[in-house]
């Protein structure tokens, strides 16, 4: 080689070691803490953060070009971590001024939470004071155990509260009986009710906003960006912030598989497909290769064995030739007693028939399915979801001679996905939807009536004299009026209304469908505000006591906005505030012709009734005469 290629060569090294370091140089490695705390942050099934605010820091990371390096730690650890600084981020931190003194905080919050206590469904918390002589299960650190740690010396209670490293840590000791409550976020307690068997208490404190947090004046540049992109994104009605929050706690389809996952899941059934053809090809055609075939019938086995999912194959009559082992776990038998049998043998009747006719679209008409699939095995109370991937197997001449399946049970997470949407759209207390979920539906509603003939109604329901009974009888009182409350006016509305619980002592009722015509549409109304005031009328049971109430009530009509739904509920707020003022216990329409229609028809039906009552009404005759004088 002369000196000259050389040269040339080194130079070509040399440009391209510069070129990795320039490349290197624009991507900045970010280490973050993830801790288990979901559905706000937690490590994904592919090892990134995942949640609503891992899903939030890997859209930021995304478009600032960073290397998200992941340090799964427990919420202790990770405070150490960041301290040392051995970790540059960590999500879901609660502000507070002590914790300022500690770390950095960006701006804008990424969400708003607050604190409670969960208590197992065999024990009875109903107030702070029932917390005496209780074994309250609470992470170290965190911001809910200043504050028991207040409630003992103000209360003069013996609580005793159990410090753990992580928050599993303190649901275990729930389901073993070692802990009698939970003193955590809302968000992670509604996440895990019904799979620890909590109750939530009426015990609620600390509302939080949270951030993700940094060593203190250091690496402010990332909460820079973190805050750059909140405020951007906020904004934004299909911003990625807005569409994670969507995909965690709404009823928009949530990806309960990775892709990743899927793409695996289908990789790997190609894979098989191709490992079963050639095996079959190779021990009709080829026998002097059978060692050779042995070796890829041993590794295609392991494989199968391993696999954490339901895989299959059935001939034409749908009977099973092939079963993994976790098929023959779901099903409880061994393998020799599952071939030749058809899905009649293993589930009821209507999933057996809805497993067939998705079976046929391959079988006989050669087509891929990817679909989920709800079937109820004998014996279990509620039906497993399947996600499922069928697959036709074809001969040398393209005939169909089997199904290759590959399913999973993604029972789990179809179930956290109900539980988020409950959190977020349903009142904790009374179970009614809450204020986010009606503006949705009264969007929806104003945007309908925009293309079509018709008018609709809200009617805001402000309970009179609420603060006095929370300061007299307790905030236990008060909860036990606004559940009767609701329990009441539910059963009062129509199938195609809805009533929400929209603040703390206000209800409000979405009238849909309603006449375009002012008399009919008044009386449509009218019989509504009377079942209404019909509810009120009733005393209900407070504490072993009856306890009367009444309500203001504010009407705002479809017609009074301009298809905005925050004008409309401002409306019916101004139509309240007009029923306070003249006196509580009233009927205040917005519009002023429907409400001088109102109180005519009021007036004229309180005189006839007192008329009749007082004997005023006279009854004359008057005789008929035909012109004929007959």
């Amino acid at each position: 080689m002369t000196r000259i290629s050389m040269g040339i060569r080194q130079c070509c090294l040399l440009l391209a070691l510069l070129l990795t370091l320039n490349a290197q140089a624009d991507t900045q490695s970010v280490r973050i803490g993830v801790y288990e705390n979901p559905p706000k942050i937690m490590l994904g099934p592919d090892g990134q953060p995942s949640g609503i605010l891992g899903e939030l820091i890997l859209e930021i990371a995304k478009r600032e070009d960073w290397q998200l390096q992941v340090v799964p730690c427990n919420w202790d650890a990770c405070l150490q971590l960041l301290h040392k600084g051995e970790i540059e981020l960590m999500p879901d931190v609660a502000f507070s001024e002590q914790r300022q003194t500690l770390m950095s905080f960006h701006h804008l919050p990424a969400l708003h939470s607050w604190s409670q206590v969960f208590r197992h469904a065999d024990i009875e918390i109903d107030s702070v004071l029932d917390l005496d002589q209780k074994r309250v299960a609470i992470l170290a650190g965190s911001i809910q155990l200043d504050f028991l740690e207040q409630i003992n010396q103000e209360f003069g209670i013996q609580m005793e509260l159990i410090r753990v490293s992580d928050l599993q840590s303190a649901l275990n000791l729930l389901a073993e009986g070692k802990a009698d409550a939970l003193a955590t976020n809302n968000l992670f307690g509604g996440y895990h009710i019904n799979g620890y068997d909590l109750e939530p208490t009426s015990i609620l404190f600390q509302p939080a906003r949270l951030f993700f947090a940094t060593s203190i004046n250091q690496h402010t540049e990332l909460l820079e960006k973190i805050d750059y992109w909140l405020e951007q994104w906020k904004t934004e009605q299909d911003s990625p912030y807005n569409r994670i929050l969507q995909n965690w706690q709404t009823s928009v389809e949530v990806e309960v598989i990775p892709k990743l996952v899927w793409v695996g899941l289908v990789t790997l059934l190609g894979l098989l497909l191709l490992a079963l053809l050639t095996m079959r090809y190779l021990r009709q055609k080829v026998q002097n290769t059978l060692r050779e075939l042995q070796v890829s019938d041993d590794k295609l086995t392991t494989i199968l064995n391993n696999l954490q999912a339901y895989v299959y194959i059935k001939d034409p009559q749908h009977h099973y030739v092939y079963a993994s082992p976790k098929v023959c776990e779901l099903f409880g038998f061994p393998e020799e007693e599952i071939i030749g049998k058809t899905d009649a043998a293993f589930f009821d009747s209507e999933s057996t028939a809805e497993i067939f006719r998705l079976d046929d679209r391959a079988l006989i008409n050669g087509e891929s399915i990817v679909k989920e699939e709800v079937n109820k095995l004998p014996g279990e109370n509620e039906p497993r979801t399947f996600l499922s991937i069928k697959v036709p197997m074809l001969d040398a001449q393209g005939n169909i001679y089997a199904l290759c399946g590959l399913a999973t049970d993604i029972s789990e997470q179809k179930r956290h996905k109900k539980e988020v949407h409950q959190l977020i759209f349903y009142d904790l207390l009374t179970g009614l939807p809450n204020r986010r979920l009606l503006m949705d539906r009264l969007q929806h509603s104003l945007a309908s009536r925009h293309n079509q003939q018709g008018n609709g109604a809200v009617i805001l329901i402000d309970l009179d004299n609420f603060r006095t009974l929370n300061d007299t009888l307790g905030h236990q009182a008060g909860d036990q009026l606004l559940t009767g409350i609701a329990e009441r006016l539910s059963k009062q509305v129509r199938v195609s209304d809805t009533l929400a619980r929209f603040g703390g002592d206000e209800f409000m009722l979405l009238l849909e469908d309603l006449s375009a015509d002012d008399t009919l549409l008044l009386n449509q109304v009218e019989q509504v505000l009377d079942k209404v005031i019909e509810a009120f009328e009733r005393p209900f049971r407070i504490q072993e006591q009856d306890y009367t109430t009444s309500a203001s009530l504010g009407v705002a009509l479809y017609s009074d906005s301009k298809h905005n739904p925050e004008e409309l509920i401002k409306r019916a707020e101004l139509a309240i505030y007009d029923a306070k003022k003249v006196g509580r216990n009233q009927i205040r329409f917005f519009d002023t012709s429907m409400q001088q229609k109102a109180e005519h028809r009021a007036k004229l039906e309180f005189g006839l009734r007192r008329a009749l009552k007082d004997q005023e009404f006279i009854l004359y005759y008057q005789p008929s005469i035909m012109l004929k004088g007959k």
